[in-house]
């Protein structure tokens, strides 16, 4: 018995020709919805199979939709109104639906920078989308039914498509513009010298003070002024939802431009920066910055900078009205399937938009806008129901760690050092001293520079780095099993900084890029010096190679006998950690992460901002978290 393989073939052809159309309408309406539903989650979720699925939802809506359109525009012409045929009315009624789609969710316009760097080319090929929708439509009018509904629907369709294309053309070229919450009272310059001149002129007396004045904005925020310096007149230092939403806004606002390096902030923002944020727990400071880095993901990749409440009224009035004229046709004529299909689309699209504006109503921003520093907590309260969780809840984003998560007891420690810092740093020529060390503060706090200054200032930073992470591996093998509670803080510590730094340089290369040097020839000749010795010694587990490389005698600096050919710093790192190990137990931690945070703090401050502000789209990492945090801090 054999198969006739043409009577499959028809059929399948004969089931693609009449199904095609209808299952990608209403694919790419599910792959709106999930992305309603899911899109911001990538920001804050550790669940790399929640990631993969977003992203393949976003990528596969951005095929679905001009597929369709494509297959729609071939088939429009030749369509007729047959059993199990898509009547040519209802096609030309669908397609605007598929530019509705195109413009996309309001929360994702974009998963990375570059294709916001790429948004000519979205243009180019979404006004392509644009022409075959308008021929379709044209060639459906005029006197057919459906034709005032498809217009109302493309009107809405081209709406969405321009605000995600100006959306990614201003997260393209964001740059920090002047806020109403501006820190620095900005006054006119030549006015105050005109005035001046005049006042002078008319022989009247005149006298130029600089006076200390409390920014309008800044009123609201129950600011006093007490010994001449601003402080906050807050009840507890728990900072409650509420305040944490209203100060990150704050803070954004004028630091945003660190981002763009088109504006640097002044001498009155970096210290009342500093001195709040010197009051802040590490939860509060964390969260604030968790907050404003949230902020930068919407400026990037949502639709944010173009979010208006009049359009969205209006795309929701079109989208309405196009469904009271549409359920008015006579529609006996059509398929019960496409009809349900057409009322689905009307239905999702209807929904999706009432989605938007509350979006655009209850976002956070929106929030502060309608000048939340004085709402009610009744009405506050209201707005948390609404969100069905508290407001800065939902501004929150995950902090890349090698770990998935970073503990509290790592924020303290992170928060603590840069407070110290802070403290010190009361000049700004100060800060950028305490900017530019990697390790030999540290090394100076505990006097042992002289002894251990060859591994840090002496060479460069991959070299030091790689250098401090083999050591540090070599000294945990040899912790002490009757250390205190303090030492286990402090190694624990540094094992994380060193495994996440490690990670940063193997798999983001670019944020250490412009300190790291000839790091890959270190990092590769060191791995061969490494498999030469456990080769040789037949070693199979991690205990044996701390101890064969302890072993090795380092009384001689190892350039000395084997030159200049290799990069490896295997046993430079051996020689360190035998200096390390004669410190006392207490010291010796305490000294090694001082040194890891500097090593930390320096990567931070040499990462360009425009790389640190490629990260909220994946979360944020927490080398991005110790830069926004040192700048608020004043360093």
């Amino acid at each position: 018995m054999t198969l006739d393989t043409s009577y499959l073939s028809s059929t399948a052809q004969q089931l693609w020709s009449t199904w095609n159309i209808r299952v990608f309408v209403l694919v790419s309406l599910l792959l709106q919805c999930f992305l309603v539903l899911c899109a911001s989650e990538k920001k804050r979720t550790n669940k790399g199979w929640l990631v993969t699925l977003i992203s393949s939802a976003y990528y596969l809506a951005e095929w679905v939709a001009p597929f369709t359109i494509g297959l729609i525009s071939n088939r429009y012409i030749g369509c007729v109104s047959a059993a199990g045929v898509i009547n040519a009315n209802l096609l030309a009624f669908w397609a605007p639906f598929l530019l509705l789609h195109l413009g996309g969710p309001d929360n994702v316009t974009s998963l990375s920078a570059v294709e916001n760097d790429q948004w000519l080319v979205n243009r180019n090929r979404l006004c392509v989308k644009i022409w075959f929708a308008i021929i379709i439509i044209i060639q459906s009018l005029p006197n057919k039914p459906f034709h005032w509904a498809s217009l109302m629907v493309f009107v809405a369709g081209v709406i969405k498509v321009v605000e995600r294309i100006f959306s990614q053309l201003f997260a393209r070229s964001n740059r920090p513009k002047c806020s109403n919450a501006t820190l620095i009272m900005q006054h006119d310059f030549e006015k105050l010298i005109e005035t001046h001149l005049a006042t002078r002129k008319a022989n009247l007396p005149t006298q130029v003070e600089s006076v200390k004045l409390i920014p309008k904005k800044l009123k609201h925020c129950k600011l006093t002024r007490r010994d001449e310096q601003l402080e906050f007149n807050i009840i507890s230092d728990q900072l409650d939802g509420k305040s944490l939403l209203q100060f990150a806004c704050f803070f954004y606002n004028n630091f945003k431009g660190l981002f763009t390096r088109d504006v640097n902030y002044g001498d009155n923002q970096r210290q009342f920066s500093r001195e709040f944020f010197l009051r802040r727990s590490s939860d509060d400071a964390f969260r604030l910055v968790e907050i404003e880095l949230s902020f930068l993901y919407e400026d990037r990749h949502t639709k944010v900078a173009t979010r208006n409440l009049v359009i969205r009224f209006v795309t929701l009035a079109l989208l309405a009205t196009a469904s009271h004229s549409f359920y008015h046709y006579h529609k006996k004529e059509f398929s019960k399937i496409d009809i349900g299909i057409s009322y689905t689309l009307l239905s999702g699209a209807l929904v999706l938009e009432i989605v938007y504006l509350l979006m655009a109503l209850f976002s956070g921003r929106k929030v502060v806008a309608v000048n939340c520093w004085s709402l009610t907590p009744l009405l506050i309260r209201i707005l948390e129901i609404l969100h069905t969780r508290p407001l800065h809840e939902g501004m929150k984003l995950k902090i890349e760690f090698t770990s998935g998560t970073v503990s509290k007891s790592l924020k303290d420690k992170i928060f603590g050092e840069l407070c110290t810092r802070s403290k010190l740093a009361d000049k700004v020529e100060t800060a950028t001293l305490i900017c530019s060390q990697r390790g030999d503060w540290a090394l100076m706090q505990r006097y042992s520079y002289h002894q251990l200054k060859w591994s840090l200032g002496e060479v460069e930073y991959g070299r030091s780095f790689l250098l401090w992470h083999i050591a540090t591996d070599l000294l945990l093998y040899n912790i002490n099993d009757s250390e205190n509670h303090a030492s286990y803080r402090e190694h624990q510590f540094c094992k994380k900084i060193s495994e996440y730094m490690l990670y940063l340089l193997l798999m983001k290369p670019t944020m250490i890029a412009p300190i790291a040097g000839n790091w890959v020839k270190i990092f590769w000749d060191t791995s061969l010096e490494a498999k030469r010795l456990f080769d040789k010694r037949s070693i199979t587990d991690h205990k044996q190679a701390c101890d064969a490389i302890l072993s090795v005698d380092t009384n001689f600096k190892p350039v000395i006998l084997k030159g200049d050919e290799s990069a490896s710093v295997l046993f430079d790192a051996c020689r360190l950690a035998k200096q390390l190990l004669e410190f006392k137990e207490d010291n010796r931690w305490g000294l090694m992460s001082g040194v890891w945070m500097e090593l930390l703090s320096y990567a931070a401050f040499h990462c360009e901002g425009t790389v640190h502000a490629q990260n909220p789209s994946e979360g944020g990492e927490l080398l991005t978290f110790v830069w926004l945090l040192s700048n608020h801090l004043g360093l």
